[in-house]
């Protein structure tokens, strides 16, 4: 929910039957029992007469939430077309938001050729120069697959750095779940590489290019981009 309101005071709202991936739950109804163990450790408050639905002639189910004072007159079907819920994130839950902050972590989304092994060591020096800690999973062992504990890394950190130099799939599909999850995204990508692109009369990928690309000629240029990155958008960190 934090991921969907960012500002105390504000409504969420949650569309049961599109939203739960972002809760990670398998289903709608997954979600809904999520919500309703929220409710009950009073992290969020649901907003009266908020829930509605349309039905295609079908006896809905109520959505039972127990902690509200009064029962909405409205009810959720699993044949419904859309079921939304109004909630906002109370004092309590936004105090248990901030302990289970994400880590001081930046994940770094790169093609692990080693061709990148200077890009990559330049990017993890930058975030450490701001007081993060860098997280690249290369050359490592994990009891999970790379892919799943990539996936965890991502949901831990503050924030991503994508370098898309040479155009990976593994790495766009990073970005795109860091972006599911709200998480923030900045993409790098190496000048020599997109000039490289263009004598081909090629060029960057049409969904990347919906983005702002900081382009590097060289390692300083890199170091100087991820820098300004991490301090225009996050607290400062005492590194001592």
């Amino acid at each position: 929910m934090k991921a969907k309101v960012v500002i105390p005071g504000y409504a969420c709202e949650i569309n049961l039957y599109e939203d739960y991936p972002l809760a990670f739950a398998w289903s709608s109804k997954e979600l809904e029992k999520l919500l309703e163990c929220l409710e009950d450790d009073g992290l969020i408050e649901y907003e009266e007469d908020q829930v509605y639905g349309i039905y295609n002639d079908v006896d809905p189910e109520p959505i039972k939430f127990k902690n509200r004072k009064r029962r909405s007159k409205y009810r959720m079907s699993i044949h419904s077309d859309v079921t939304q819920c109004s909630f906002h994130i109370t004092r309590k839950g936004w105090a248990a938001s901030t302990i289970a902050k994400s880590d001081n972590k930046g994940f770094i989304a790169i093609d692990f050729n080693d061709s990148m092994d200077s890009t990559i060591k330049t990017i993890e020096d930058s975030i450490i120069e701001t007081g993060y800690k860098p997280m690249v999973i290369k050359d490592k062992d994990y009891p999970e697959t790379v892919m799943e504990k990539a996936f965890g890394e991502i949901r831990k950190s503050m924030f991503i750095i994508v370098d898309i130099t040479n155009l990976r799939p593994s790495v766009f599909y990073e970005a795109g779940f860091a972006r599911g999850i709200g998480k923030p995204v900045f993409y790098v990508c190496s000048q020599s590489f997109r000039d490289e692109l263009k004598e081909g009369n090629k060029e960057l990928e049409f969904y990347s290019k919906q983005y702002k690309i900081r382009f590097y000629k060289n390692f300083l240029d890199l170091r100087k981009d991820v820098i300004t990155i991490i301090e225009a958008n996050f607290p400062i960190i005492n590194k001592e």
